[in-house]
Protein backbone atom coordinates (compact mmCIF):
# COMPACT_ATOMS: atom_id res chain seq x y z
CA UNK A 1 0.00 0.00 0.00
CA UNK A 2 2.81 2.44 1.58
CA UNK A 3 4.83 1.76 -2.37
CA UNK A 4 1.68 2.83 -4.28
CA UNK A 5 0.96 5.75 -2.57
CA UNK A 6 4.75 6.73 -3.28
CA UNK A 7 3.83 5.80 -6.69
CA UNK A 8 0.97 8.07 -6.66
CA UNK A 9 2.45 11.39 -4.70
CA UNK A 10 -0.07 10.55 -1.88
CA UNK A 11 2.40 11.30 0.66
CA UNK A 12 -0.05 12.64 3.14
CA UNK A 13 -1.25 8.76 2.77
CA UNK A 14 1.55 7.77 2.77
CA UNK A 15 2.24 9.34 6.33
CA UNK A 16 -0.80 7.76 7.85
CA UNK A 17 0.33 4.80 6.48
CA UNK A 18 4.03 4.53 7.79
CA UNK A 19 2.31 6.30 11.27
CA UNK A 20 -0.39 3.23 11.53
CA UNK A 21 2.57 0.77 10.90
CA UNK A 22 4.56 2.35 13.69
CA UNK A 23 1.72 1.85 15.89
CA UNK A 24 1.46 -1.97 14.73
CA UNK A 25 5.55 -2.48 14.82
CA UNK A 26 7.08 -0.06 16.94
CA UNK A 27 10.27 -2.71 16.94
CA UNK A 28 11.12 -1.91 13.46
CA UNK A 29 13.44 0.15 12.59
CA UNK A 30 11.87 0.12 8.92
CA UNK A 31 9.03 1.77 10.18
CA UNK A 32 10.34 4.64 11.64
CA UNK A 33 12.56 5.09 8.67
CA UNK A 34 10.15 4.98 6.55
CA UNK A 35 7.90 7.63 8.39
CA UNK A 36 10.74 9.81 8.30
CA UNK A 37 10.95 9.90 4.70
CA UNK A 38 7.00 10.87 3.91
CA UNK A 39 7.72 13.67 6.52
CA UNK A 40 10.57 14.67 4.76
CA UNK A 41 8.36 14.28 0.85
CA UNK A 42 5.89 16.41 2.91
CA UNK A 43 8.84 19.42 3.65
CA UNK A 44 8.57 18.60 7.45
CA UNK A 45 12.14 18.57 7.43
CA UNK A 46 12.25 19.23 11.78
CA UNK A 47 9.62 16.36 12.34
CA UNK A 48 11.55 13.78 10.09
CA UNK A 49 14.50 14.77 12.04
CA UNK A 50 12.74 14.35 15.12
CA UNK A 51 11.56 11.24 14.03
CA UNK A 52 14.24 9.50 13.69
CA UNK A 53 15.61 11.13 16.88
CA UNK A 54 13.39 9.58 18.90
CA UNK A 55 13.67 5.77 17.51
CA UNK A 56 17.48 6.47 18.18
CA UNK A 57 16.32 6.84 21.56
CA UNK A 58 14.08 4.43 22.43
CA UNK A 59 15.91 1.83 19.96
CA UNK A 60 17.58 0.46 23.28
CA UNK A 61 14.35 -0.30 24.74
CA UNK A 62 12.57 -1.98 21.99
CA UNK A 63 15.10 -4.53 21.79
CA UNK A 64 14.72 -5.17 25.23
CA UNK A 65 10.93 -5.51 24.67
CA UNK A 66 10.82 -7.43 22.01
CA UNK A 67 13.96 -9.67 21.15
Amino acid sequence: MSMLQIYLRDFEGYKNTTAELIRLRPQQSACWISHAISLHFLKDYTAAVQTVEHYDRLEPVCLKTYP
